[in-house]
């Protein structure tokens, strides 16, 4: 946020003003940072496994395979539903991809 929209904001609010003037203000600061990382950016669903992404942080389960650009569930893991689940079994027992 520009500092002195932030230092604007402030004054209007440490002074007597009206209902109009301080829902301005506040409008202002909202919009101000909004406009920081763009408001598709702060109003952004994550996306979920197969979703096209360019970095991790895009994607709901927190990883974006860097070879196809997809969000995926990370090595180790297999998607189980909207989640990913290990697919590490304990001696003797065999991971079945059906249950």
């Amino acid at each position: 946020m520009d500092p002195s929209k932030f230092d604007v904001f402030t004054k209007v609010l440490a002074t007597a003003t009206s209902r109009r003037q301080a829902l301005k203000a506040i409008g202002a600061t909202v919009g101000g940072i909004l406009g920081i990382g763009g408001a598709s950016t702060a109003l952004a669903k994550c996306a979920g496994i197969g979703e096209n992404c360019s970095q991790s942080s895009q994607c709901c389960l927190g990883y974006c395979n860097p070879s196809t650009f997809t969000c995926a569930c990370p090595s180790g893991t297999v998607p189980c539903g909207n989640t990913c689940v290990s697919n590490v079994c304990p001696d003797g027992q065999v991971f079945n991809t059906s249950t």
